[in-house]
């Protein structure tokens, strides 16, 4: 399911590229399935959907990568919810998103500022 919500995600981050002109591009992940001592030594929560191969983090920097333009960091957060309605999505201090497929929704923060 994971790997489907990241297609979606990176087709239509790809479809606001070539809005503007830009070549397709593939999507960088810096997390996605971890150990249990992984997560652990990152300081994962103790029942992360990273350990169940639900989840992945993307860096500040591969979203404005992906999106270079004025708006490009919003219009990325407009895609991230529109693909993981239902599912979860977190930001970490650094700027980085958490994104998941849990099933059910939730939202968190790490730092006011997004």
């Amino acid at each position: 399911m994971q790997a489907r919500k990241l297609e979606q995600l990176r087709a239509l981050v790809n479809y606001e590229r070539a809005q503007r002109l830009l070549r397709p591009t593939g999507l960088h992940v810096i997390s996605w399935a971890r150990s249990w001592e992984h997560n652990q030594a990152v300081g994962g929560a103790k029942d992360s959907q990273h350990l169940y191969f639900r989840a992945c983090d993307i860096s500040l920097g591969e979203i404005l990568r992906l999106c270079p333009w004025p708006s490009g960091r919003a219009d990325f957060e407009r895609l991230l919810q529109q693909v993981y309605f239902k599912g979860g999505i977190g930001d970490y201090a650094a700027g980085n998103r958490h994104c998941d497929c849990r099933g059910y929704r939730a939202r968190w923060t790490s730092f006011i500022g997004w």
